[in-house]
């Protein structure tokens, strides 16, 4: 009986190069960490801009609205009594200048219409964010203008009265002056506006 001896290969010729296998779900998972990753920077940015354009929107907002409420809708009840003013005076003067009474009354009813407009102007104006100059500038004009139809009421009773002579010295001496006194008032207001409105805007570009 013959005995071979057989080897049994116990142990890897160092030599050898050793082969590995690649950590395939270690590589997956560091893949989905940066695109997971990246997704959240992408929303965070996203946030981020979001968040400051609605901050430059309310700005902006802010802006519009303090520069309405503060310069142009002032200027607007402003605009709107220069206009009313005129047109009374001119309803007035066609009232007591014309020939038939159908149209005098169709005057007067102009007149007495625009009046009553002034006077809602006037207090929508002071109902208005004013400043220290507006208020007092629209507070000057509603106490001359309320001189001003006290003024009217009595001269309309001396010349019903007949007083003629009496009537044409009190409009001359009190009547015209005290309407030209609300005349001025009204312009020194819009003068009031303008540097408002200057300011306003100017307020808005430094912000």
């Amino acid at each position: 009986i013959v005995l071979k001896r057989t080897q049994t290969p116990s142990r890897v010729n160092s030599s050898e190069p050793v082969m590995r296998r690649p950590i395939v779900g270690l590589r997956s998972c560091s893949v989905r960490t940066s695109l997971l990753l990246a997704v959240a920077v992408t929303g965070l940015v996203a946030t981020m801009v979001g968040a400051v354009g609605l901050i430059q929107t309310g700005t902006l907002a802010d802006k519009a609205d303090t520069i309405y409420t503060g310069a142009t809708l002032p200027a607007q009840h402003s605009a709107k009594l220069t206009g009313l003013l005129w047109k009374a005076r001119w309803a007035s003067i066609s009232q007591g200048s014309a020939t038939d009474p159908a149209s005098a009354a169709t005057f007067g009813t102009l007149m007495n219409d625009a009046f009553k407009q002034i006077t809602q102007e006037t207090e929508a104006y002071q109902r208005c964010q004013l400043t220290a100059a507006q208020r007092a500038g629209i507070g000057q004009f509603a106490a001359d203008w309320k001189a001003y139809l006290a003024a009217r009421d009595e001269g309309r009773a001396i010349k019903a009265a007949g007083k003629l002579k009496e009537y044409d010295q009190f409009r001359v001496a009190t009547l015209n002056p005290t309407v030209d006194r609300a005349v001025a008032d009204l312009e020194a207001l819009q003068a009031v506006e303008s540097s408002t409105a200057a300011r306003a805007a100017a307020a808005a570009r430094n912000c």
